[in-house]
């Protein structure tokens, strides 16, 4: 947290001093990795995976000597609305606000910068008709897929050219501060899941093509073993074939359905003030509905059997580690988060850290 920085978030990278490369170079070298999986340290959309589970195993953090490597500033605007979190993917950090901002993870160096405003982060997703992947947000109305590497424009400058744009005729209802609402996109095998007024969108990442859609709401859609699920906050939770959009699960535990995240081995609902585990057969399976919390509105993380949320209390608000098995509280954490989570806990073999 940076406190002589009113409107203002820095994205920064811990470690060492690292040389700076031209960018031509950069671009050159991101268009060859696309073609590769995502490295260890990749984080390339909200909660890492599409299953929304916060989790990287192979993640190497930081173990000694933690440093600023370097800094950018990001326009980022008022109000209630979510603030994106910072994603990674090829060597490359993209942070979005008022601006949207390219980074190399190394050096810190700009690759492209664009005054285009973004209300949710981005997601990387494999493109079968380019060499580089798509950087796809979700908007007011619906969602834009953008060239991930910046592409080339006036005076040969990278500028994150727009490659497709999906939208209804009618933005989503605005939150309480005047910010659009708008979900958190998701990307799994070349397409992209995006929530837009009361809509799932199934869209090609390549092409920008609506493949299918399906009713649903929620904050952000979670897949896992080519399905993807989707809550509607009046009638429950909803699984969907990834390349056909038909329905394979439904789940109605209870009114207030919000958003869902697939763990290994079963679902996690988060309903309004509390938690509910569901198997993959749509039975109700644990409630965790702590009389002295209610939950704050944060995402979930998921790694080795415990659930990790964010919850409000009268004296303080604590992070919560939860069994996923029965859904037991395992326990508690004894410093108060000063405010809501704007991001998911998140796990690594290192360390579990809340961003605040």
């Amino acid at each position: 947290m940076v406190p002589d920085i009113s409107r203002r978030r820095v994205l920064t990278s811990t470690g060492a001093a690292a040389g700076l490369l031209p960018i031509g170079t950069l671009l050159s070298d991101r268009r060859s990795d696309s073609e590769r999986q995502h490295q260890s340290n990749d984080w390339p959309m909200e909660r890492h995976n599409p299953a929304g589970t916060g989790y990287a195993p192979n993640a190497r953090g930081p173990k000694h000597a933690v440093s600023v490597r370097w800094k950018q500033r990001i326009e980022t605007s008022l109000g209630a609305g979510y603030k994106p979190t910072p994603i990674v993917a090829d060597g490359l950090v993209y942070g979005a606000g008022q601006q949207l901002i390219c980074a190399d993870t190394a050096s810190g160096e700009t690759v492209f910068r664009t005054d285009r405003n973004y209300n949710s982060p981005p997601t990387i997703a494999r493109s079968r008709a380019y060499r580089s992947p798509t950087l796809a947000f979700s908007t007011p109305r619906g969602a834009e897929g953008l060239h991930a590497h910046g592409d080339q424009a006036l005076a040969g400058v990278p500028v994150g050219r727009t490659r497709w744009s999906v939208g209804d005729e009618k933005e989503h209802s605005l939150l309480f501060g005047g910010q659009p609402s708008v979900s958190i996109p998701v990307a799994s095998n070349g397409i992209v899941f995006v929530i837009s007024n009361d809509t799932l969108h199934a869209i090609d990442a390549s092409s920008g093509r609506v493949r299918w859609q399906r009713e649903g709401d929620g904050r952000r859609p979670a897949v896992r073993n080519g399905t993807v699920y989707v809550t509607d906050y009046s009638k429950g939770v909803f699984g969907y074939d990834i390349e056909t959009g038909k329905q394979t699960f439904s789940a109605t535990p209870s009114h207030g359905a919000l958003s869902v995240t697939a763990a290994p081995t079963l679902l996690i609902a988060d309903m309004d003030s509390r938690l509910i585990g569901l198997d993959y057969e749509g039975t109700t399976v644990w409630r965790y509905n702590p009389a002295d919390l209610s939950r704050d509105g944060g995402p979930i993380a998921v790694a080795d059997g415990v659930a990790y949320a964010g919850f409000n209390g009268n004296r303080r608000s604590p992070l919560v580690a939860i069994d996923t098995v029965d859904g037991t509280e395992r326990w508690r954490s004894d410093v108060s988060i000063e405010s809501t989570p704007q991001f998911a806990p998140q796990q690594s073999p290192m360390a579990l850290s809340t961003y605040l």
